[in-house]
């Protein structure tokens, strides 16, 4: 790569050892934990061309993946503590983590009707939330049929 290439690299992007053209932004700290990464990473192409016409949509999906993990982290730690005053810190602890037992998958379909239409506003959340919208890292923390 030339040095004036170099320079012309705009902000967050850089080119690997194997001639790829690079976005990388750091996560922010509050959502690092909800997110579990912290770093996001978007190829732009071989071809700087290619890649400078990518690096608009690339900064555009960065934002919406942080935009949507601040409208979720909200969410995610209210359910955590309804989670917590339903059924205690254990069962919150595996839900947080993404470990959730055959036992605990029922519990938390049953709490789901049970939140379904009531009013969630002591917690600081939205009335209507619904378990099953908000994604943990396993796939099965919130089933998609209650």
């Amino acid at each position: 790569m030339s040095k004036t290439l170099a320079n012309k690299l705009p902000q967050y992007v850089y080119r690997t050892t194997f001639g790829v053209f690079r976005f990388r932004r750091n996560v922010p700290k509050d959502i690092m934990g909800v997110s579990g990464l912290k770093l996001w990473y978007k190829v732009l192409g071989k071809d700087y061309k290619d890649a400078m016409r990518t690096y608009s949509t690339a900064l555009l999906e960065f934002d919406s993946f942080v935009a949507s993990y601040r409208r979720e982290a909200p969410l995610r730690e209210t359910i955590l503590e309804v989670v917590k005053n339903e059924f205690g810190e254990d069962a919150m602890r595996m839900l947080d983590r993404g470990q959730v037992d055959e036992n605990l998958e029922y519990a938390l379909m049953d709490l789901s009707d049970k939140v379904e239409g009531m009013d969630l506003s002591r917690f600081d959340a939205a009335p209507c939330a619904r378990l099953s919208h908000l994604s943990f890292e396993s796939d099965r923390a919130f089933p998609t049929q209650c």
